[in-house]
């Protein structure tokens, strides 16, 4: 497993690796952040959390195993408030207490 820490200061692209692994980058947006472009990967997931926001931060991991690349874009700051109406708040599932025992 790859770490690396990237600074996005204008629009590149991100190239499917050539060998199998997994690569962890923290993406951090410059002063003159530009547009990520993903190509060779078989899927993605959540390049909508992607923004040019300067100071925003994302995880964004990579992985290859038998030959297939994928990626996931995780965001790091709180959701851009204009779109509060679209996000789904999480919900975690709590069990029920036991109830009373029966003697």
């Amino acid at each position: 497993m790859v770490f690396d820490c990237v600074t996005n200061n204008g629009d590149h692209t991100l190239v499917a690796p050539a060998m199998d692994g997994c690569t962890q980058l923290l993406y951090t947006n410059g002063p003159s952040a530009g547009t990520i472009t993903f190509t060779g990967f078989a899927a993605g997931y959540d390049t909508k959390e992607l923004n040019t926001i300067y100071g925003n931060k994302f995880m964004i991991e990579i992985m290859r195993l038998a030959g297939v690349s994928t990626y996931r874009v995780k965001a790091l700051q709180d959701p851009d408030p204009r779109y509060e109406d679209k996000i789904v708040p999480k919900v975690l599932w709590r069990p029920e207490p036991p109830g009373p025992t029966e003697s």
